[in-house]
């Protein structure tokens, strides 16, 4: 009996959006299980063994759970290969992989902002933050997520003066894709791929934030958009929250929230007012009354799936092999590294050159110094993020692609997988360390001493860590290595995240992680081994800062 599809999903999601999108696109037949994001849901501990990053979508497919909407849409692509949305060149797959690093950059402002302009002034008007705090407090008892959840009901996720900020950036990103689709239908390749799945369900809801993309200043934007909205795959995937939040918009309920409760006096009568009446409505809509009553336990994996039928089954079809990213090397490869000494990203990348015997140039930007902000590197990648590498002239963007694209100049690397089953494996590894970025990245900038985080600030990063390695040990103490039965790319990427905290904050404040001990011992050996046998043929040239 075949089991059936479930997606694992928010409401408005844009996230979610594009597994829905690819999903109805491949003809595939699934069920929505609901997480509610606005009564923490995605954090109660039935969700997080499930999704160990708490965050949606998730996707149950052949017996096991995806996470991170570009694993879930990747595993998709190899799993059912007849209706194709990866681009058909080696050059447009890494144009597309700039595209989905570009906006995963820009959602880390975008978040915030909906935070600070929706999710946060709807509670704040909907419920007190008593009952707030007591509604997610069903869900998990983890302080730090609590925390995150009365920072927002206070409105203290971004100042104004950060707002702007934020919306001046995410306008640039607006303007980088308007210019993209000059005389282009599409954004890569001239055909409908993973690049615009990637890019649409977070624009189209820009204008929720107070994020105007107008005819006049972005025509091709809108034509780009009015197209896409017209598939069958994007009328579908199109949630009531949308059409809701596009009603608050047009009547200016939004902005109008927002001016009441940012401004620096007190509200008017008149604004007393409006925030009185919309009370009820937002309690309504969020069913805080509903969400307060004792028989209420916040379980998130209680109703039954809603079915969404499509019109083809899933298929059998299983790729033998990974497609190769690019030709094998030649004598006259020429290889830069953009990346930072401190970061544990950069790190991993440099361990697959050196695995390799690749001779390569490494410029250091420096992230305490915002170097990766500076036009002459913003030139070089679009989404101010590091690592980079420059190869013959073609910039590769994301670490785990850039380390796929290596991997395939030279099979015997083995890094990663001609099994698809496991090459999905070492993404998910992948993508759980990635969920540990904004509770990595808040000690690392305490650790440099140019950021200082408060004892409740590092507490609670700590603790969410505490959360992320106590998976990592329970899954160790069941495996040698994290994917099959040897090293692989998954390993590079966890032993440098494990060497980064060791630097931030060391691991003597983690409980219960003697399983990753000695797993951290077994990797440094086969990893020193694997680049010491390269030693004679790699070579790092350094430059301190670009030029």
């Amino acid at each position: 009996m075949t089991q059936d599809i479930i997606l694992y999903d928010y409401d408005g999601s844009p996230c979610s959006r594009r597994v829905k999108i690819t999903l109805i696109e491949k003809g595939i037949t699934f069920k929505i299980q609901s997480i509610d994001l606005s009564k923490m849901q995605q954090k109660h501990p039935d969700y997080l063994n499930i999704n160990p990053n708490g965050l949606v979508p998730a996707l149950a497919i052949d017996g096991r759970v995806l996470f991170e909407s570009s694993v879930i849409n990747d595993y998709l692509e190899d799993r059912y290969p007849d209706i194709s949305l990866s681009a058909p060149t080696t050059e447009g797959k890494i144009a597309t992989q700039m595209w989905q690093t570009c906006e995963l950059a820009m959602a880390k402002l975008y978040r915030p902002l909906m935070y600070s302009r929706i999710s946060g002034p709807f509670h704040h008007i909907a419920c007190s933050k008593d009952e707030f705090l007591r509604i997610a407090a069903k869900a998990t008892d983890n302080p730090a997520h609590l925390a995150w959840e009365e920072k927002i009901w206070n409105l203290e996720v971004l100042t104004p003066t950060e707002q702007e900020s934020y919306t001046r950036e995410i306008y640039q990103f607006a303007d980088r894709v308007e210019r993209a689709l000059e005389n282009k239908r599409y954004l890569v390749d001239d055909q409908f791929t993973f690049a615009d799945i990637a890019v649409y369900p977070r624009m189209n809801m820009f204008s929720m934030a107070g994020i105007n993309l107008n005819e006049e200043n972005y025509p091709n934007v809108k034509r780009w958009m009015n197209e896409l909205q017209n598939r069958r795959s994007f009328r579908e995937s199109k949630s009531d929250l949308d059409n809701s939040m596009a009603k608050l918009r047009q009547f200016g309920i939004i902005d109008q929230v927002n001016r009441i409760l940012y401004q620096d006096k007190a509200p008017s009568l008149k604004d007393r007012i409006v925030l009185k009446a919309l009370r009820p409505v937002f309690r309504k809509a969020f069913k805080i009354e509903d969400a307060l009553k004792p028989s209420f336990t916040n379980h998130p994996i209680i109703a039954p799936a809603q079915s969404h039928e499509t019109t083809i089954a899933p298929k059998n079809e299983i790729p033998s092999s990974r497609k190769q990213a690019s030709k094998p090397l030649s004598g006259g490869d020429k290889f830069t590294l953009y990346g930072d000494i401190h970061s544990p990203i950069c790190q991993r990348i440099e361990w697959v050159l050196a695995s390799m015997g690749i001779k390569y140039q490494f410029k250091n930007i420096d992230l305490a110094k915002k170097q990766h902000k500076e036009l002459s590197f913003s030139a070089l990648n679009p989404a101010q993020e590091l690592p980079l590498i420059v190869h013959n002239g073609q910039c590769i963007y994301d670490s785990l692609f850039i380390a796929e694209y290596l991997d395939s100049l030279n099979p015997d690397l083995n890094l990663f997988s001609n099994n698809f089953q496991e090459l999905c494996s070492i993404r998910l590894w992948n993508a759980f360390d990635m969920g540990m970025h904004k509770e990595f990245g808040l000690l690392f900038y305490h650790r440099l001493g140019l950021k200082k985080a408060s004892k409740d600030e590092f507490d609670n990063a700590i603790n969410v860590l505490n959360e992320k390695l106590s998976y990592l040990e329970t899954h160790l103490s069941e495996h040698k290595y994290l994917v099959a039965n040897r090293l692989s790319y998954a390993d590079y990427v966890m032993f440098s995240r494990l060497k980064g905290i060791r630097f931030v904050c060391g691991l003597e404040r983690f409980h219960s992680i003697d399983n990753i001990k000695l797993w951290e011992k077994r990797i440094n050996k086969e990893i020193n081994k694997a680049m010491n046998s390269q030693s004679d043929n790699s070579q790092k040239s350094k430059v301190e800062a670009i030029s």
